[in-house]
């Protein structure tokens, strides 16, 4: 899971944000105000995380059967869930896309576009292991 420490390390940044923004003079300083997008961000990210390991999981299940039919029907419920996960962060970020709760809004892109990014490796490192298979490595 390459994406997770991106995704932590962008959250807690986001999250220091908020947290900076609010307590300023210039920015109102209501902290239960700050508590809805700080959480937000938060569970944003943390969907984000049990989707990344979740599939990643799933993903290394199905590279160990042999069943051809189960591995292409894994396969698709694999695709599923990536795409689900992917829409379900950039609509969580549509939801929250205003001037007000940008972060929220930047956090939820940054989830969809580190589980695509993951996705993208996970249907690579087949290929990969062949290459090297091949090569004798």
């Amino acid at each position: 899971m390459r994406a997770t420490g991106l995704l932590l390390t962008f959250a807690s940044l986001d999250v220091g944000l908020v947290v900076v923004a609010g307590t300023s003079p210039s920015g109102g300083g209501d902290l239960a105000a700050l508590r809805i997008p700080m959480l937000a961000i938060i569970a944003i990210t943390a969907i984000g995380l049990v989707a990344l390991a979740a599939l990643s999981f799933a993903a290394r299940l199905l590279a160990r059967l042999r069943v051809a039919p189960l591995r292409a029907f894994g396969a698709f419920a694999i695709g599923c869930g990536y795409a689900g996960a992917i829409l379900g962060c950039l609509g969580w970020a549509a939801l929250w896309l205003t001037p007000a709760h940008a972060l929220v809004a930047l956090a939820g892109m940054a989830c969809a576009a580190l589980i695509g990014w993951q996705c993208f490796a996970e249907a690579q490192f087949p290929l990969l292991e062949r290459e090297d298979a091949e090569r004798g490595e």
